[in-house]
């Protein structure tokens, strides 16, 4: 459909013309409409599972944090409560806490 644009634009063509390049244009615009669902899907998708990432984070981070205060109690009681039972981390999982 490059005819049209060199030939002048909208005020040099016919109206069956018009009628052909709006028809030829609303196909063009009918076959994005799937790629542009899928899209729009798919970027949902990653939102949610953003979200249920960032929640499970969270939620390992109050874990951690409850074990680790858990786990300080015990061992201010002393005897064979002194022993750590959860292994010994090489770094603290980090983040901010939402209860």
């Amino acid at each position: 459909k490059n005819h049209f644009r060199e030939s002048g634009g909208v005020e040099n063509q016919t109206v069956q013309e018009l009628e052909s390049y709006a028809v030829y244009k609303s196909e063009e615009t009918t076959k994005t409409v799937p790629g542009i669902s899928s899209a729009r899907d798919k970027i949902s998708l990653s939102s949610k599972q953003g979200e249920k990432i960032t929640r499970t984070h969270h939620k390992a981070v109050d874990i951690d944090h409850d074990l680790t205060r858990g786990e300080k109690l015990l061992g201010s009681l002393g005897g064979i409560f002194s022993r750590t039972w959860k292994p010994k981390k090489t770094r603290s999982i980090t983040g901010s806490c939402h209860n």
